[in-house]
């Protein structure tokens, strides 16, 4: 299970389960996605962790939010995994891993398997924070309280538009609503 991966774990050791996984749901993606995951779902559903700074979700329900960032022949073959507090998405395109910034609307391919990934990148403090501001969503969450799975922070303006990515310029916004704003520009 992702809780068990030893980095990952001490990182991220705060975790909670926030919706459970039905048994459909994992049978449909058991020869999809890595056996981690489907282990992880079966066993604990889905999780949060490090108080909502990366959630493990559903990839149906974010198969219209990834749709807007990507071409539309890759929909099908594209299942997001992972979102973070700032709406970055981790997710599976046939058999690679890629990471969709959603502070900075750039995206690459992750090396390595999940394991690895959650483990070095992931579950490494000063990646965490390089690549997918742990420290900043620590920040913005004692600012702004908790979020919730439907939300997230973003700064005010939005980067692409001019924005700085501070503390002082975050506000939670609903995630799906927000998505589809980034998708648009």
């Amino acid at each position: 299970m992702i809780t068990e991966l030893s980095h990952f774990g001490k990182l991220f050791k705060g975790w909670q389960s926030y919706k459970s996984c039905d048994l459909e749901l994992a049978n449909k993606y058991r020869n999809i996605l890595p056996p981690i995951i489907i282990n992880t779902w079966e066993n604990l559903g889905f999780q949060k962790f490090a108080k909502g700074f990366l959630w493990s979700v559903d990839p149906d329900e974010y198969r219209e939010i990834i749709a807007g960032f990507i071409y539309d022949y890759q929909v099908s073959d594209t299942h997001v995994l992972f979102r973070t507090g700032f709406g970055d998405l981790i997710f599976l395109y046939e058999t690679k891993l890629f990471h969709l910034s959603a502070t900075t609307l750039k995206h690459g391919q992750l090396s390595g398997t999940i394991e690895q990934v959650l483990e070095m990148h992931l579950g490494q403090r000063e990646f965490a924070n390089s690549i997918f501001f742990l420290k900043e969503f620590n920040a913005a969450r004692a600012s702004l309280g908790n979020i919730e799975a439907d939300e997230l922070f973003a700064p005010v303006p939005v980067i692409p538009l001019g924005g700085e990515f501070k503390v002082e310029s975050m506000k939670k916004f609903n995630l799906k609503a927000h998505m589809s704003f980034l998708a648009k520009l």
